[in-house]
């Protein structure tokens, strides 16, 4: 039997005769062999501390669809055993119907993962809760080993974009950046993301963002990298170069040991 496998988040499935169309940008498109259907699922780290708040996420996540008139009819939200919660609804997309699954696993330390199948096929229908149950878990991988001699400087530190301001003499604006990661002595992290763009008068925009999940440092013959494992995201993977002390650079750019 053929299987998918994400060594990033640490799980695989059997495939069960379809096959892989499209594996890019955090989704996957499986299709089947026999009909033109398609089924796009996507897996995501998350980290809940019950299943209560698993809940009260889902129903957020579907009030949100609800808001925007997107909400065709809800099926139901469930509990399997004690570390499961599973929900299904339909939603329009494009003014199509698209029958959605969402499923939760919840692992140990509150860790566990995210699964999102949707689809417009009712071929394909079967297979969302399939996949999701007849999921497995494996060891995780990323870059390399663990590197604690590099994870003990960087722990209980934040890490500062070094760049303030950028002049645009032209127009009379310029753009200002901050952004920083909170490396916590739990190995969980922070991110802080501010951006000001000003066009000069009459005025500019502001970007703003955050975020949070686990973070490790590990290393292979190449050097030492920063592992952080989003919240409801992908993977991030950063190369560490050492620059004067108190200072690294995180994929060439410079940060600020604080």
């Amino acid at each position: 039997m053929k299987y998918y496998t994400n060594q990033h988040i640490g799980i695989k499935f059997p495939l069960q005769g379809l096959e892989i169309n499209k594996d890019e940008e955090g989704w996957l498109v499986l299709t089947h062999p026999s009909e033109e259907a398609f089924l796009s699922i996507q897996f995501c780290f998350q980290f809940f501390a019950s299943l209560e708040e698993i809940e009260e996420y889902i129903q957020k996540e579907i009030q949100l669809v609800a808001d925007a008139n997107n909400l065709v009819q809800f099926t139901k939200t469930e509990r399997k055993g004690n570390d499961t919660v599973t929900a299904s609804y339909f939603q329009y997309i494009e003014n199509i119907s698209h029958f959605v699954f969402i499923g939760v696993k919840q692992l140990t330390n509150n860790s566990g993962y995210w699964y999102m199948a949707v689809t417009k096929d009712e071929a394909m229908s079967e297979f969302c809760e399939s996949i999701f149950l007849n999921t497995q878990i494996i060891e995780p991988s990323a870059i390399g080993v663990p590197d604690k001699v590099t994870g003990n400087k960087l722990n209980n530190h934040t890490l500062k974009f070094l760049q303030s301001y950028n002049s645009n003499w032209g127009s009379g604006g310029g753009t200002s950046t901050e952004k920083d990661f909170t490396l916590q002595p739990d190995r969980t992290f922070r991110y802080n993301y501010n951006s000001v763009v000003s066009l000069g008068s009459p005025g500019g925009n502001t970007s703003q963002d955050n975020g949070w999940g686990f973070w490790e440092i590990q290393k292979n013959n190449e050097g030492s990298f920063l592992v952080l494992s989003w919240h409801l995201k992908g993977l991030s993977v950063y190369s560490i170069q050492w620059d004067e002390p108190g200072v690294l650079f995180l994929d060439g750019e410079k940060y600020l040991i604080d």
